[in-house]
């Protein structure tokens, strides 16, 4: 039996503002939305994960997107059952900035999205934890009328 290419063909990264219904204060500053870096990953099969990271300032989000997606250039080709090398390629391409920090920030939701593609691309007994995971997180919702794309 041939086995299915679960190779990345593609991934992104872009910023949304996610207005709250009530705002409210954080740390002294006013809170009236949440950022989120949303990352997307797709395997040649079509499968796509979804990951995202979510703060309640937008400062530096942008910012944050732009290295998300600069290294998702970098999984394109990578199978996405091998996470491990998939994170390790990706902390290794900006290993000069340092640990941590916006590097780390950048990374994970392209880590996240590469888990929930494993998860929906395989079977439960394949990769059970990865499948657990992706069955219970329900995939993302978008609301039209809610979710607005910070440019």
């Amino acid at each position: 039996m041939r086995e299915r290419s679960m190779r990345i063909e593609s991934a992104s990264a872009e910023v949304l503002k996610i207005p709250v219904g009530d705002a409210y204060q954080a740390a002294g500053r006013p809170v009236d939305a949440n950022w989120h870096v949303l990352a997307r990953v797709r395997t040649s099969d079509g499968v796509e994960g979804v990951g995202y990271i979510l703060q309640p300032r937008g400062d530096l989000m942008r910012t944050i997107a732009s290295g998300a997606a600069e290294l998702a250039e970098h999984l394109v080709g990578m199978d996405v059952r091998d996470t491990e090398t998939a994170w390790q390629s990706l902390a290794r391409w900006a290993n000069w900035i340092g640990p941590g920090g916006l590097l780390h920030w950048s990374l994970a939701p392209l880590d996240i999205a590469i888990w929930g593609a494993l998860g929906k691309n395989s079977r439960p007994t394949d990769f059970p934890d990865a499948w657990r995971l992706s069955s219970r997180s329900g995939g993302l919702c978008e609301r039209s009328d809610v979710v607005q794309r910070a440019g």
